[in-house]
């Protein structure tokens, strides 16, 4: 996996959510569905993991970028939870039409969750592209190489699978 495969996958999950909003304006506007303020905040979120998404295709994969990725969803998670917990009591109604039998809310708290995950994967899979390609050391004058990193790194994976044998044996 490198930088352009990453931004590849951050190119489509900004289009996956622009079409989730491009949903809801839709539901909004054509269907004339007004949204009630937990669905305004959970846009917002929506918003915010698209900016992250977006800095990410526009400036490369980076930690901070997902972290715009994880406020955003962190915060329409809460906002769609709440709005789900409000509507579980039987008899309290419901707003808006199901989309395949599902609220909009409950789909955005699944949405957010799922995006929560990915970004978990997608953060790993660029930290280890920074450890391997960039040296924060070397940035500073210190002197420190990509050779010397790969070698680090393969002699801590060493380690690992040495600690296994061990704990395979014992």
């Amino acid at each position: 996996m490198n930088a352009a495969n990453l931004r590849l996958i951050n190119a489509l999950g900004l289009l996956g959510i622009s079409f989730i909003l491009y949903v809801g304006f839709v539901l909004q506007f054509l269907w004339n569905e007004l949204p009630c303020p937990l669905c305004l905040l959970q846009r917002v979120g929506f918003a915010f993991v698209a900016i992250g998404f977006m800095l990410n295709v526009v400036q490369g994969p980076r930690p901070a970028n997902y972290g715009v990725v994880l406020f955003g969803a962190i915060f329409g998670a809460a906002c769609a939870l709440r709005q789900v917990c409000l509507h579980i009591v039987p008899g309290t109604g419901h707003f808006g039409s199901p989309i395949f039998g599902i609220h909009y809310y409950s789909w955005a708290f699944m949405l957010f969750s799922a995006t929560i995950l990915a970004v978990a994967v997608l953060l790993a899979m660029t930290t280890a592209i920074l450890l391997l390609y960039w040296s924060p050391l070397k940035m500073q004058g210190i002197g420190y190489t990509l050779k010397k990193q790969v070698n680090f790194i393969n002699q801590l994976w060493n380690l690992l699978r040495m600690c296994k044998k061990i704990t395979v044996l014992a």
